[in-house]
């Protein structure tokens, strides 16, 4: 009896951890999904945000994005990249992407600007219809110091967030 109760208690630790380990093997397939979930054309419905600068003063960057504003992924290759095409306020731009499946991460390079300008997004979510890219201070942070964004003014930009809502269109 007590040897058949541990081979079923091993059977049990064996198929627990077999399936903890198929979740861990989902999840990364899942993520490498992402950027597939990502092509496409996303229509902007929403924007807002703020910036906050070392004098404790704010920036509201809050916006409701003309009728139009969309961001388009396309994949030039296998992977996590591609290329993009962007209009924002009637201006069409384009560039580079690339994405961080494990950290959520886009890095969107405007090669249309000289020279190329660059940002980082998080996808906090994403589905067959709807997308919500975000900046925290984090990223925000990251964003001015790769872009010498105010850098010979005394008043820097120190943190804040921003968040942009898009629904797919096909």
């Amino acid at each position: 009896m007590y040897i058949f109760r541990n081979t079923i208690i091993g059977a049990l630790a064996g198929l627990l951890i077999y399936f903890l380990l198929s979740i861990k093997l989902c999840g990364i397939k899942d993520n490498g999904s992402i950027s597939q979930k990502l092509l496409g054309k996303w229509v902007a419905v929403k924007v807002e945000g703020k910036h906050i600068f070392n004098d404790d003063s704010e920036s509201m960057t809050a916006t409701m994005p003309p009728e139009g504003d969309f961001i388009q992924f396309t994949q030039d290759k296998e992977g996590d990249s591609g290329i993009f095409t962007t209009v924002q306020y009637g201006r069409e731009e384009n560039g580079k992407w690339e994405l961080s499946a494990k950290e959520r991460i886009i890095t969107i390079t405007y090669t249309s600007f000289e020279p190329s300008f660059i940002m980082f997004r998080r996808i906090e979510s994403i589905s067959d219809s709807d997308l919500i890219l975000t900046e925290d201070g984090e990223l925000i942070k990251k964003w001015v110091e790769v872009n010498h964004i105010m850098e010979d003014s005394p008043k820097k930009i120190v943190g804040g967030y921003l968040m942009e809502q898009y629904v797919r269109k096909d």
